[in-house]
């Protein structure tokens, strides 16, 4: 009996595509350093940049789940803003036009045009 080992890993796929003598396969960023991972080079010839020892590529089939997409950075910050700005479920973050008012300037009616 053979245990085989755990080689369950996290990371972004960065290349989808056939390598000639690896066949259909993504090439993937992953979260850990690795010991027997690239720096997304295959047979020398590169399909994408990453630290060395975070690349590797796998058959389409050995991918077990595809997670949703984290936040980028500056969706993270939007977020972190937006909750600061609403305090309480029933409100909303102000429209950006009106961040640069006064406060007395948002409430003046606006003029007519003739």
């Amino acid at each position: 009996q053979t245990n085989k080992k755990n080689t369950t890993r996290k990371g972004y796929i960065r290349f989808k595509g056939k390598i000639d003598s690896f066949g259909d396969c993504v090439g993937v960023e992953l979260d850990e350093k690795i010991t027997d991972a690239t720096d997304g080079k295959f047979n020398d010839k590169e399909y994408f940049k990453c630290s060395q020892g975070k690349g590797t590529f796998i058959k389409i089939a050995k991918i077990i789940q595809k997670l949703p997409k984290p936040p980028s950075k500056k969706e993270e910050d939007t977020n972190d803003k937006s909750k600061e700005e609403s305090k309480d479920d029933e409100s909303f973050p102000a429209a950006p036009e009106t961040n640069d008012k006064s406060e007395e300037d948002q409430l003046k009616k606006p003029k007519k045009k003739k």
